[in-house]
């Protein structure tokens, strides 16, 4: 359910980098190899608007084909890519989305329902799936847009919803205006991978 405040979420967490900066770069949440977002690695820093993506994969082969065909035309069309670390069966890239500042400046300080129209549209894209027509995860649309009406909350906006399932007033909700916790900043580092254990960029 909606990771709204820390009563709400129960301590479950999920990923805010994979959830509200992964789908601005483009990438389809359909990727052929398992992908994972951070925030913070080695020098890296979100605070610096550096994304770390993480793909794994069985066959290095297959994936720098997968790679040559899919997945740079996609982050090289807008210069995202300023470094890659090729480990055994992972391949790290750091993306530069400086283009995207001022809603990352937002994201920092947990104000998603702040999002640019444009990022919103593509957060919304990258995670609408197909199944008898469209279908956007609530918790997500709830997130950057609490305040307008659903009718699978019963008609409730969504901040109203929390407010009335969850016992957190109302008002104290419209005064915050967000429904989401702010990232996790351990959970969103990414550990190990020491300097010199590379196989070498990919080619």
């Amino acid at each position: 359910m909606i990771d709204v405040i820390k009563k709400v979420d129960k301590g479950q967490y999920w990923s805010k980098s994979e959830t509200f900066l992964l789908p601005l770069v483009g990438l389809s949440k359909s990727q052929k190899y398992p992908i994972k977002t951070y925030l913070f690695w080695r020098d890296y820093s979100i605070e610096n608007y550096h994304l770390i993506i993480k793909f794994s994969y069985s066959n290095y082969d297959e994936f720098l084909a997968y790679c040559n065909r899919i997945v740079f035309p996609i982050l090289d069309k807008n210069l995202y890519v300023i470094e890659c670390y090729d480990f055994e069966n992972e391949t790290i890239f750091i993306l530069d989305i400086s283009e995207w500042a001022l809603d990352i400046e937002m994201f920092l300080k947990g104000k998603y329902s702040k999002f640019s129209k444009q990022a919103k549209d593509k957060i919304i894209k990258y995670h609408t799936y197909f199944d008898k027509g469209e279908k956007l995860e609530i918790e997500i649309s709830a997130v950057i847009e609490p305040n307008i009406k659903y009718g699978l909350l019963g008609g409730l906006t969504a901040i109203e919803y929390v407010a009335d399932n969850y016992e957190i007033p109302l008002g104290e909700l419209k005064k915050v205006g967000e429904l989401g916790s702010i990232y996790d900043k351990e959970k969103e580092t990414l550990n190990g991978y020491l300097v010199g254990e590379e196989r070498g960029a990919l080619q």
